[in-house]
């Protein structure tokens, strides 16, 4: 398990597979997936990118990417289709939604592979912006599977109430929305 990442294997498994190439974990705080996602062999080159510089220099400190960026997400600085895959793994709910919804279309830009990992809705924690449906992922051509069922627990929060099981959406904890765009090579 990744921490406060809840997960199936299934899940996790997927995310690997999809990680390949050129990488950008945007929001990599202290590189909490990276260390499990980075035993994929088919990384080529990952770049960490994160407004956090305590972060940055904790990642930086155990070599989990070949290098690092201090910046906004909300402000990258790279030019389109420089990356394969773009991990966006518990960040989106941090921006209002405006400045989410040109964040989803500027990693459309740079990336042909987008992996985004949310909770279902909005999750009332005190740094959380903005919720976010499957809906919302879908209407943009992401494939949406949800993870990590919520129990309905009165005294304890919503982040402790969970069971690694699969179950629909609209019952899952958490959701992992994929966007793999057609890339056209010329002849």
């Amino acid at each position: 398990m990744l921490g406060y990442f809840p997960t199936l294997t299934r899940v996790e498994s997927r995310v690997r597979k999809l990680t390949r190439g050129r990488v950008l974990d945007a929001g990599c705080g202290k590189g909490w997936a990276w260390r499990y996602f980075a035993q994929n062999n088919s990384v080529t080159y990952a770049v960490a990118v994160d407004i956090w510089l305590e972060g940055l220099k904790e990642v930086k400190k155990h070599n989990l990417y070949h290098d690092y960026v201090l910046a906004d997400v909300r402000f990258l600085p790279f030019r389109d289709n420089c990356f394969d895959t773009v991990l966006l793994l518990q960040v989106i709910e941090h921006l209002p939604r405006a400045e989410g919804e040109a964040l989803l279309a500027r990693l459309e830009r740079i990336a042909s592979i987008i992996v985004v990992g949310t909770p279902v809705g909005f999750l009332r924690q005190p740094h959380h912006l903005s919720g976010w449906d499957p809906k919302d992922f879908t209407d943009r051509g992401y494939v949406v599977t949800g993870y990590g069922m919520t129990l309905p627990c009165k005294q304890i929060s919503r982040a402790t109430c969970i069971l690694p099981i699969k179950r629909k959406i609209r019952n899952a904890y958490q959701q992992l929305a994929v966007k793999i765009k057609e890339v056209k090579r010329a002849l």
